[in-house]
């Protein structure tokens, strides 16, 4: 789940000039795909973005979302993006939107320790026509698979000490 705190930093490095306290990034529910023999976890979660006190437009705070989707969800639907608004008065409103997250971790075991690598998330899907699927990354190639995933992608490394492996 760290496109959570990706999301808080992207936002508040936007051109919205949100205070800390104005902007609560979370996600209340979600889930974890496994399948027994494969070693990937998939993590699915709608995060719930509440802007406090907002004075600027809507719009501009949906587009930020939008900027994010696009960079870190771009396989997403049309339309991602919900929310609810609570006019305050006639220059403040609280905004708030769910978008849906996501996210594949691989666990690697071995030799009395467990590593867990973030996977990079795919930015473009397409199809050959060839019954083969290609999945790149903004970097390189991720995989090539007919009918199954992957067994490996890039990924980032994060180790956990041998009690939890």
């Amino acid at each position: 789940m760290r496109k959570l705190a990706l999301l808080r930093q992207f936002i508040m490095q936007s051109p919205l000039a949100l205070e800390e306290s104005q902007l609560h990034v979370s996600s209340q529910s979600g889930t974890v795909s496994t399948r027994a023999g494969l070693k990937k976890i998939h993590i699915n979660y709608p995060a719930r973005v509440l802007i406090q006190d907002y004075t600027g437009t809507p719009e501009a705070a949906a587009y930020i979302l939008k900027q994010f989707l696009d960079q870190y969800e771009p396989q997403r639907p049309d339309d991602a993006i919900k929310f609810i608004a609570d006019i305050l008065d006639s220059e403040r409103v609280d905004l708030e939107f769910t978008i849906p997250l996501s996210g594949s971790v691989l666990v690697k075991e071995g030799e009395g320790e467990t590593t867990l690598k973030h996977c990079k998330d795919p930015t473009e899907y397409s199809y050959t026509g060839t019954g083969k699927l290609h999945v790149e990354s903004e970097e390189e190639p991720i995989a090539n698979w007919q009918a199954t995933p992957p067994e490996q992608l890039p990924c980032t490394d994060c180790h956990l000490p041998d009690s939890l492996g």
